[in-house]
């Protein structure tokens, strides 16, 4: 119940149940995605594997700036204005049927879709504080799954009866969604300001002693 009257909650749990479950999504429809632009398998895979190779870089890039400079909620604007500007970029792309101009906008998405799981957990630990992280990570995993399983059937049926233009103009819809979500979505980092109101407290006893 705490976490549903949680407003900020309640926003990065739409953001991160369109952006994870776009990933599992797209891990599902990509071969039936690409094969619409006239890519071969061997294309697909080296295009897959990018996706995949450079989130996962990504993914040890935001760790760091969170840690080390507490951009959680810069954090979240980059994943978000960035999945919906390089799906954008993904059109021309793959319209061109270009091989390296593809894979390299496909690469950039997965830059930003991949860290959404790390990013959007970094950041509702502060925010749902002290709630449990197995509460929250269990109703983000279900939201993500939920949506993740609707896109793939609605993509796959859009795919066969449209074309796969019209998959990646809808995902571009979604994430454009998730990045204005995101502006307010406020950052109020509780266990941090816990923690350093603590601090501020046994440092102000010892000057008292």
């Amino acid at each position: 119940m705490t976490l549903v009257k949680n407003r900020n909650f309640r926003i990065i749990f739409f953001i991160f149940a369109i952006m994870n479950g776009s990933v599992i999504c797209l891990g599902a429809i990509i071969n039936f995605l690409l094969e619409g632009f006239h890519f071969n398998n061997v294309q697909i895979s080296v295009m897959s594997a990018t996706f995949v190779f450079v989130g996962l870089l990504s993914s040890m890039v935001f760790p760091i700036l969170i840690e080390k400079f507490h951009w959680f909620s810069r954090s979240l604007k980059i994943i978000a204005c960035g999945a919906c500007l390089s799906m954008v970029i993904v059109i021309p792309a793959v319209e061109s049927g270009n091989f390296i101009a593809s894979t390299a906008a496909i690469g950039t998405l997965g830059g930003f879709l991949i860290p959404t799981l790390c990013v959007i957990y970094s950041f509702a630990i502060e925010l749902t504080y002290p709630v449990s992280v197995a509460l929250f990570g269990c109703l983000l995993q279900a939201g993500a799954s939920i949506y993740g399983t609707l896109m793939t059937y609605l993509c796959t049926y859009i795919i066969g009866k449209f074309g796969s233009l019209y998959v990646v103009i809808l995902l571009i819809i979604f994430f454009a969604i998730c990045s204005l979500l995101s502006v307010f979505v406020k950052e109020d980092l509780r266990r941090l300001n816990l923690a350093k109101k603590r601090r501020n407290e046994r440092y102000d006893k010892k000057r008292n002693i």
